[in-house]
């Protein structure tokens, strides 16, 4: 099958299915969502002690944070976009609203030094990239080989 076939194949089915999808709150998902963008990702930059200091009310301790989306391909990340900081109580879906000169404050207050942009892990930053780079390059150099392999090869005898 020829790279462009698959290329094909592959834009038709995606269209396909992002054509025929409808939004979670209309009816429960029947076919996977292939692009997703908006969601959310909460990380932990650094630990502030835990101390009645940085206690919430209801008993959670404050660290800081940065919150970011992704737009996901093949639920690969492959892009983030709108990082802002804020305050990590222990949750992947739930912060506090902080900005990044209030948790410098806390932090000097520790004798944390927070970076002025924090490292995402691995995979969101560039894993994701990788993977989805991988999936378009190794078709097409498979192709090639395949192309050079069957040029048949003249030998001369002597």
């Amino acid at each position: 099958m020829k790279l462009k076939h698959v290329c094909l194949l592959f834009c038709t089915v995606t269209l396909s299915i992002l054509a025929t999808s409808t939004p979670a709150y209309a009816r429960r998902r029947r076919v996977p969502i292939i692009i997703s963008w908006g969601g959310e990702r909460i990380i932990k930059v650094a630990d502030f002690p835990n101390t009645d200091i940085f206690r919430t009310p209801d008993g959670r301790y404050v660290d800081p944070g940065y919150r970011y989306k992704q737009v996901k391909l093949f639920f690969i990340p492959v892009w983030n976009y709108d990082g802002q900081w804020c305050g990590y109580i222990g949750s992947t879906e739930q912060y506090l609203n902080m900005d990044k000169a209030e948790l410098d404050v806390y932090a000097r207050f520790v004798g944390i030094r927070l970076p002025d942009t924090p490292s995402l892990p691995f995979w969101d930053a560039y894993g994701g990239k990788l993977v989805l780079l991988s999936i378009f390059i190794v078709p097409v150099v498979i192709d090639k080989h395949k192309k050079q392999s069957s040029v048949p090869s003249t030998i001369k005898s002597e």
